[in-house]
């Protein structure tokens, strides 16, 4: 079956972590230690691929040999070397936007989205006996829907949770008794609460405020840079054929370098450079 790209955008944003994990697992690394450098899953190597800090929503990454990758779904095509339809097609299947027994007749594209507090999420009976999944937020807000279920079910969604719910699209499809219905696609993910974004900003603060004190004894350390001079740096800007004059006095009374700087590789291991 060919599925539309946008109804399949839609429905993947938030859902890389399980569609890297069921397409493509030799993404699996790269998955377990985002955002940091792993290696690369087409050429190998030690630590010249990661995936981007928002990749659980786009899917994005980038291999400093190979290039950036914007989404998902060039990510998957350069990893698996699948075309780009058959990548849609895949992902598609993955997040079961289709009945596998209806014919699609058309899509018609709606991106409301609707969000809040969920006080109910589960199976319900409606008055003519039939089951129905159901979400209600706590405003009194009611959703429903078999596909609805499948995203929420990706979501990882419970009650108590605050939920984003995106009506991607509705099809119209015959099945295969002729009879024509309505099927709407969703989208759902967890958006954090307000606990949540306060300890994220606190532990953003905290991350700031050290890097803070890290820079200024950086700075304490550091020794003015005179072309001059025999230090490393100023031996090196030498070795390059860059002079004093090149410079203009009032910058270059502000460069400085430091003579012992720490680095530390992937193994753990520490080794000191002038930087």
């Amino acid at each position: 079956m060919s599925y539309q790209i946008h109804v399949v955008k839609e429905a993947a944003k938030g859902h890389w972590r399980e569609i890297f994990g069921a397409l493509a697992p030799q993404l699996n690394e790269a998955v377990d230690r985002a955002p940091n450098h792993v290696s690369c899953p087409v050429h190998g190597g030690t630590d010249g691929f990661r995936l981007f800090p928002h990749w659980e929503e786009t899917g994005a990454g980038i291999c400093n040999t190979c290039g950036a990758y914007n989404d998902g779904f060039a990510l998957l095509q350069w990893v698996t070397g699948w075309s780009f339809n058959e990548t849609v097609n895949k992902v598609g299947a993955f997040l079961r936007l289709d009945y596998s027994s209806a014919q699609i007749i058309s899509t018609e594209t709606e991106g409301s989205k609707f969000s809040g507090e969920i006080r109910f999420i589960g199976m319900t009976k409606l008055r003519n006996g039939r089951d129905c999944f159901l979400i209600r937020f706590t405003d009194g807000s009611v959703h429903w829907g078999a596909d609805l279920k499948r995203a929420c079910e990706l979501a990882g969604l419970k009650v108590g949770d605050t939920a984003e719910l995106t009506l991607v699209a509705k099809q119209k499809a015959i099945n295969s008794k002729g009879k024509e219905f309505t099927k709407t696609l969703w989208s759902a993910r967890r958006l954090p609460s307000a606990e949540e974004i306060r300890a994220e900003e606190e532990k953003k603060a905290a991350v700031l405020a050290k890097r803070r004190l890290q820079m200024r004894a950086l700075w304490k350390s550091s020794e003015p840079l005179a072309l001059s001079g025999n230090n490393p740096a100023s031996l090196y800007l030498r070795n390059r054929g860059i002079k004093e004059a090149e410079f203009n006095p009032v910058n270059l009374s502000d460069l400085r370098y430091v003579p012992q700087m720490s680095y530390v590789d992937e193994d753990g291991k520490v080794s000191s450079f002038p930087g």
